[in-house]
């Protein structure tokens, strides 16, 4: 227990993320390919890590003796189901003034699996993260070094050294490829710096094993190194062009005992060091990573996290709306405050359309990509276990459609059972609430309701019979249910990917030219009038008060009410700081006023934190209202297309 002693005690002295000495062991039968592994490993979370700390610089997160602060984690995207989780969580804290700290005296052990299929899947696992995340950092590197972020230009840099055996492999080849070259050249310069490149590499090696692996790799096992290597490169070749893991899959450990710290308690939470209070346990939407753009939430969440909190709403019978917001939407929303408050109504709110990720992107919104309602059904089809099929009933569509879609899906092979459709034929969001049509659909049973109205009347049906549906999962995807009944065909990825899906779906269906041609304009509408301007002024406003990052957050007494005093920059980095205030609000069950006029600053992922407070209130029966904002934090919010926040001022 004294290196959880130690983690926690750094972390609360710093308020950093910690990371403390994360080293493997060889299994009880002892292979040379698996010295060799415990040498690389320790080369990767002990020797750099090392390095960086003397130069005072932060280390990658790696997986387990990991200890947080309760204000920095707790607005963290968590569980998110990515392959390398503890990479990209590392890079995020960072991202967020939060590069996570070495602790070199803290240790803790795990295991190498013992069996051959733990091995192969564990490495597979390991590997083909690595090199997705190296296809990513040329990337962050340039997006860091633009923002002067010395913290995660550093991580960046650090997550793009290949694994030890690959960096091996390439620097041999570099230099027999460089000779050959050379010899049918007869110029020997770039043969002579890759030689040298190969010798200094090696000499680093050898220092590494003299230092921190004879005790793990025997002299006689260092001329095995080359030969572990080689053996490697099928899996590599499995990552550059074969079927690449995509998501993480629990190591086979049959046979493996658990020895000091277990590494499956992966994460510690330090109690918060600025006010010595214990992490709460929290169902609310406080803790979303949700950002706010142009009137709407947008949540930033990875495919493994979507899946994960449907599992999480099946298994636990609990309401989830999820939204897919598309440039429809978004157009919609800033029109009809009844459509747009279906929005702020819903648990998720993934970007389905690709001007939503542009925008994001514009703005420095961390989305890296679209999820579309399509490809959500289409990977809970491939996702969910087939001897426990995901139940699913279908509600809208043209006459006929729903039925010929539940006939084809229960015709293939997956993890979806249509248990019903209902066709409602063209009436009002009341008429379609009758509670015989309700009765259909919660009788069937069911744990995914797919609903196709068109996207208002969808929206709004849904969110009025919220609490009269006893169907855990429910969204909108009007598109799907055309698809799965094959009356129209998708477009090709290729389309999707580079925003013309919307050409594709014009050939399909001719009818929607209408919508398309009313969207772009609006759409161009606001760029001009909106996005131009806000960002024009928000790079003004951020340059003219950028004098500090801090923020503070103060509860004056009021009788009635809670008040909320936040002074500073109320930026993406704080959040984590503020959520936790916001918590101790919600908790105290009373209607909120926010002061904002000593905000400085104020950024899309702040305004994201507000509407998650507005929607907690509401469903508490509680209201949101400004006490008072500052005339440039006031002109964000109405550029942004958040006036209708100010209007409960």
């Amino acid at each position: 227990m004294g290196a959880i002693r130690d983690l926690a005690s750094e972390c609360a002295r710093t308020g950093r993320p910690v990371q403390g000495l994360y080293l493997m062991l060889p299994p009880v039968a002892t292979k040379i390919q698996s010295q060799v592994a415990v040498f690389a490993w320790r080369v990767k979370n002990w020797v750099r890590p090392l390095g960086l700390r003397a130069l005072n610089l932060p280390c990658q997160l790696m997986g387990s003796g990991m200890a947080f602060p309760w204000n920095v984690i707790c607005s963290a995207p968590l569980a998110s189901g990515e392959i390398v989780e503890d990479l990209k969580l590392g890079l995020s804290l960072a991202q967020r003034g939060h590069p996570p700290l070495f602790l070199p005296s803290a240790i803790v052990t795990s295991r190498f699996p013992s069996s051959d299929e733990g091995t192969r899947t564990q490495r597979e696992r390991w590997e083909h993260g690595h090199l997705s995340s190296i296809a990513e950092a040329p990337h962050l590197v340039w997006k860091a070094a633009s923002r002067l972020d010395l913290a995660t230009t550093v991580l960046a840099l650090d997550m793009a050294v290949p694994p030890l055996s690959l960096l091996a492999l390439l620097s041999i080849l570099i230099t027999l490829v460089s000779g050959f070259a050379a010899h049918l050249s007869g110029n020997w310069s770039a043969a002579i710096l890759s030689f040298g490149s190969l010798c200094a590499f090696s000499f680093a090696v050898l220092g590494c094993w003299l230092v921190f692996g004879r005790d793990v790799l025997p002299l006689r096992a260092i001329v095995s190194i080359p030969a572990y290597a080689l053996k490697k490169i099928p899996l590599y070749l499995r990552a550059l062009f074969g079927t690449r893991a995509s998501y993480w899959i629990r190591t086979d450990r049959t046979g493996t005992k658990a020895i000091e710290v277990d590494a499956e308690q992966r994460i510690l939470i330090a109690p918060n060091a600025q006010t010595n209070e214990s992490p709460r346990a929290t169902g609310n939407d406080i803790l979303r990573d949700a950002y706010g753009i142009f009137g709407i939430p947008i949540d930033c969440v990875s495919w493994n996290s979507v899946f994960l909190r449907l599992e999480s709403a099946v298994k636990e019978r609990v309401p989830f709306l999820i939204s897919t917001p598309n440039l429809n939407f978004l157009i919609a929303s800033m029109s009809d405050a009844n459509f747009r408050s279906t929005l702020l109504f819903s648990d998720l709110c993934p970007p389905d359309g690709m001007p939503i990720v542009w925008l994001a992107k514009l703005f420095g919104v961390p989305i890296k990509t679209r999820i579309a309602g399509s490809d959500i059904f289409e990977a809970l089809k491939l996702r969910w276990p087939q001897h426990a099929p995901l139940k699913v009933f279908l509600f809208g569509g043209a006459e006929g459609v729903a039925e010929e879609a539940s006939r084809r899906i229960n015709s293939r092979p997956g993890g979806l059972l249509c248990v019903g459709s209902f066709y409602p034929g063209f009436g009002s969001v009341d008429e379609m609430s009758d509670q015989s049509i309700i009765e259909v659909i919660n009788d069937s049973g069911a744990d995914l309701l797919v609903v196709a109205l068109g996207a208002q009347k969808g929206q709004i049906w849904l969110k009025c019979n919220h609490y009269r549906l006893t169907i855990p999962v429910r969204s909108h995807l009007g598109a799907t249910l055309n698809f799965e009944a094959g009356t129209i065909t998708r477009a090709p990825r290729i389309l999707r990917g580079a925003g013309l899906e919307w050409l594709w779906r014009i050939k399909e269906e001719p009818v929607l030219w209408r919508r398309y041609w009313h969207d772009g304009l609006e759409f161009l509408q606001l760029f001009v009038t909106r996005v131009l301007p806000l960002l024009a002024f928000s790079r003004w406003y951020h340059f003219a008060n950028n004098r500090s990052d801090a923020i503070s957050v103060s509860f004056p007494e009021r009788p009635h009410d809670i008040v909320i005093q936040i002074n500073g920059a109320a930026i993406e980095k704080n959040v984590g700081q503020v959520a936790e205030r916001f918590m101790l609000a919600l908790d105290a069950d009373r209607d909120v006023l926010l002061d904002l006029v000593g905000v400085t600053r104020i950024d899309s992922r702040f305004i994201g934190l507000i509407l998650m407070l507005s929607k907690e209130l509401e469903r508490r029966g509680r209201t949101l209202r400004f006490g008072g904002i500052s005339a440039p934090v006031s002109r964000l919010f109405r550029l942004g297309g958040f006036e209708f926040l100010l209007a409960k001022a």
